[in-house]
């Protein structure tokens, strides 16, 4: 008998880290949840086997998951392939992405599983999010005695939410009051009481513009600090 051919493995992989959307039919009363989930990950395997480089390897759940896309000759398009997964299963879908021979695949997997966990944080738009473009945000959110001193700079805000809320959403429209103040549905004289508040019991000013970088860094050392990854 013949003796049989071991495929060679490629020189790289690219190496994705995962996450879905919601799709509508998921939340319709009265739908077979099991069945839709299973409908959206099949059609998120197929455009990951679409690509030129051939099929891929991936582990999928309906939420989140990780793939290896063989990369050969000039490379992947990522952001068109996102967008195509996005299309076929009618759910936003966002990736992370690296390189990686072999060898260090698994070292790669933990990289992008990471990297979500970045975006998760930060509340990035859904896209293509690659080390490179998250170096900042990934060194703040490593767990490190610094990350713990940076998060306890928010801690007294912890058991007011509504300072914790008024916060994140003052620095998510630009340091915008009104804004803000639409946003949560209150007069705009309530949201500079609330930030003269988390100036008192943070020593951090939302209005001065030298002690942004700190409240934003410290806003995510804390979430990294409480995410169960």
């Amino acid at each position: 008998m013949p003796a049989k051919t071991v495929a060679a493995l490629p020189g790289q992989y690219v190496v994705l880290g995962l996450a879905f959307g919601v799709h509508a039919d998921e939340q319709q009363p009265g739908v077979d949840t099991e069945i839709v989930a299973r409908r959206k990950l099949r059609r998120l395997r197929v455009e990951l086997d679409r690509t030129p480089s051939g099929p891929s390897m991936s582990t999928l759940t309906t939420d989140h998951g990780v793939a290896l896309l063989p990369l050969r000759g000039a490379g992947l398009e990522l952001e068109e392939l996102r967008k195509r997964m996005s299309r076929a299963a009618g759910v936003e879908v966002t990736m992370t992405a690296t390189t990686a021979v072999p060898e260090e695949a698994p070292k790669a997997v933990t990289l992008v599983r990471e990297l979500l966990e970045v975006v998760r944080i930060y509340q990035l738009a859904a896209g293509v999010h690659r080390l490179d473009d998250l170096v900042l945000e990934y060194q703040l959110t490593r767990p490190n005695p610094a990350r713990d001193q940076l998060a306890l700079w928010v801690a007294p805000l912890i058991a007011r939410p509504d300072l914790l809320q008024t916060l994140r959403c003052y620095l998510n429209h630009s340091r915008n009051r009104r804004q803000t103040a639409t946003e949560l549905h209150v007069h705009v004289n309530t949201v500079d009481y609330r930030l003269r508040l988390v100036d008192k019991l943070t020593g951090l000013d939302p209005g001065q513009a030298d002690h942004l970088p700190r409240l934003v860094a410290a806003l995510a050392a804390y979430d990294a600090s409480c995410s169960p990854g």
